[in-house]
């Protein structure tokens, strides 16, 4: 039986050498956000990477803050669409972080549920064998 939990409170993590995020959680969104991140990559012209579409779409829909970023003046920098998507496409090891600490674990969350999907419906009863029977037993290899 699946038990249901509270979502977990909202939280930082860190993702990069004096920057952290202020994330939600909610799986189903988060991964609704990320795919439909993901297909309007793929029909974009510009061709972005659908892989990261799909990141940005996780984050643009569970980062609700940040801190340690910002902009040409050293001022912090407004969490928006534009400048979410600047940091994660020039810092690689903040986008590799994101995915590992937010992402991937939903990504998880979607395996764990294949695991307990129902059983197909039908038998699993053995059919008739389809080759015929051995004449005589093979003889065992030579060893030295």
């Amino acid at each position: 039986m699946f038990q249901l939990t509270p979502a977990p409170e909202p939280a930082w993590i860190v993702v990069g050498d004096g920057i952290r995020f202020y994330v939600r959680y909610g799986p189903t969104e988060a991964l609704n956000a990320a795919r439909r991140g993901s297909r309007l990559a793929n029909l974009d012209v510009t061709q972005t990477d659908p892989e990261f579409a799909f990141v940005l779409g996780a984050a643009i829909w569970g980062v609700t803050g940040w801190e340690g970023v910002g902009d040409a003046d050293g001022e912090p920098a407004p969490l928006t669409r534009e400048n979410l998507t600047l940091l994660l496409s020039q810092r690689p090891d903040v986008y590799d972080a994101f995915a590992d600490q937010y992402v991937d674990p939903l990504m998880g969350l979607l395996a764990e549920k294949k695991g307990s999907a129902p059983s197909p419906s039908g038998t699993s009863a053995t059919g008739p064998d389809s080759a015929k029977p051995a004449r005589r037993t093979a003889r065992s290899a030579p060893t030295d």
